[in-house]
This record gives structure tokens, sequence and C-alpha cells, in this order.
């Protein structure tokens, strides 16, 4: 599968590893929020949630209040993906 981002007026795509860039991030940055203020990215995005979706990128088990420790994962993640060579 070939990795590519396409841009238009209506909106971006993100296709291939790109992907799994963004989903890795955006959850880092919804674990952080959580961790430092309680506050959820919305109503049914809840912690246990956001940690079981970390899980399942990173392939760590996660228990209740880990939220720091899954976000430096998914960055990690995240890094790791970037630095592999594109199609």
């Amino acid at each position: 599968m070939s990795d590519y981002l396409d841009r238009t007026e209506n909106g971006t795509v993100f296709v291939g590893s790109d992907q799994d860039i963004l989903k890795a991030l955006t959850l880092a940055s919804g674990l952080r929020i959580y961790a430092a203020t309680k506050m959820l990215p919305n109503r049914g995005w809840t912690a246990n949630k956001m940690l079981s979706a970390a899980a399942r990128l990173t392939g760590q088990p996660y228990k209740r209040g880990q939220y720091e420790k899954a976000a430096a994962d998914l960055t990690a993640y995240a890094d790791k993906l970037k630095s592999l060579p594109r199609e």
C-alpha cells in the first residue's frame, strides 16, 4: 500500500502509515489532556477507551492511571513510523 496525503478544498485524507501516525499523535494528545485536567476529548471517548486504543496501536497493555506512559509510548510509536522508509 502506498502512503499519500490528499488535500482538497473539502478536507485532508491520510492513506497508509500516515493514518496511523495521525491516530497515535491525536490519541497521545487526548491522553495528556486527560492526565493533566481530567477533561475528556468528547463524551463517548472515555479514559478506558483511550487506553484500549493505545494498547491496540502499541501492542502494550495499560492499566488505569497510566495515561502519561501511554501517551509517551504512542509518541514513540509515531516517531518510529515516521522514520520508516517510504514507498
